[in-house]
């Protein structure tokens, strides 16, 4: 899906990371959170929402691809451009970073990538913003996935 905004009109993302969503069919406090963003989505209007990792808890997940399959279909629901990279609890499952890139065919809105780099299954993009009326290229944003973890020890710690 191509990104677009009109001439002179601010791009409104909302970035969502550290959801953490649990195992399918969700409890209380998932199920909270899916509520509290509806609510955000019915009150607040964006370009693009930008989803920066640990969208699940990968380890302690069960039924990992459910949880995952239930919010890219809320994420369908709300009809707006997506953009995606994962976190280090997204992966600590039996999911890698691959299977939850090939899920993504399940979301009606997700954005072009541009400029794909595929570095250790880490996928880095970038994401084009045109203008709607001119088809001119406005702004650039760019993806990384910088991995699971650091693995420099004193910040690991």
């Amino acid at each position: 899906m191509d990104l677009t905004v009109h001439d002179g009109r601010p791009l409104r993302i909302c970035q969502l990371t550290d959801i953490h969503l649990g195992s399918y069919p969700f409890g209380e406090s998932d199920l909270k959170t899916l509520s509290s963003l509806r609510r955000l989505f019915t009150q607040k209007k964006f370009h693009l929402i930008m989803i920066t990792g640990d969208i699940i808890w990968g380890k302690d997940n069960s039924t990992a691809r459910e949880s995952l399959a239930v919010f890219y279909d809320f994420l369908n629901s709300l009809k707006t451009p997506v953009a995606i990279t994962y976190g280090n609890h997204d992966v600590e499952g039996p999911l890698k970073r691959s299977d939850m890139r090939s899920m993504e065919k399940k979301l009606e809105f997700l954005c072009d990538r541009h400029n794909n780099f595929l570095n250790s299954n880490r996928e880095s993009y970038t994401l084009e913003v045109h203008n709607r009326d001119s088809g001119e290229l406005q702004h650039v944003i760019y993806v990384w996935d910088s991995g699971s973890y650091t693995h420099w020890p004193k910040i690991d710690d």
